[in-house]
């Protein structure tokens, strides 16, 4: 969603340039405030987006330099399908009210916009359903200790399945 990119182009194509900000870049408040009121508008945008953004994803991982594994960091893994491309899913997991309030503080939204953009989504219990670890972020802690043992597990992983 960059100038130049097939995405961006398309969606100032499609919804106009009221979705740019003042550099000409995506204003995504904007365009979440579009998405979020009008389904066909984010069927539409997620129908467009996706299949660029698996292409990319596995040109990426294509020319990825070598290491035990691979780390691919998608938002919405199991809802555009992208688990099929892994064999380990990591999911990154905090309550509910958690990742409201952090939506809040972070995209400047309306409690409103913030419940739709979280329906939007499968639910927590159903994301953990399918991970295969799982990292608590439902704290303001630091994460290192987690991650870092997730990485050597990780890595074990990699040595076993190679």
């Amino acid at each position: 969603m960059q100038p130049g990119q097939a995405g961006f182009e398309q969606a100032v194509f499609h919804f106009g340039s009221g979705i740019l900000d003042a550099q000409h870049g995506i204003d995504r408040t904007a365009l979440r405030k579009i998405v979020f009121e009008n389904r066909e508008a984010r069927t539409w945008l997620e129908g467009m987006l996706h299949p660029l953004i698996r292409e990319e994803s596995q040109r990426l991982i294509s020319v990825a330099q070598p290491g035990p594994y691979t780390l691919l960091v998608v938002p919405l893994m199991f809802e555009t399908k992208f688990d099929q491309l892994v064999q380990h899913v990591v999911v990154i997991d905090c309550p509910i009210e958690v990742q409201r309030r952090r939506l809040l503080l972070r995209d400047n939204c309306t409690p409103d916009l913030a419940e739709k953009m979280i329906g939007a989504q499968m639910s927590n219990a159903e994301r953990l359903e399918h991970a295969d670890s799982v990292i608590d972020n439902s704290s303001d802690k630091d994460l290192r200790p987690d991650v870092l043992k997730l990485h050597a597990a990780l890595n074990r992983l990699a040595l076993m399945t190679n």
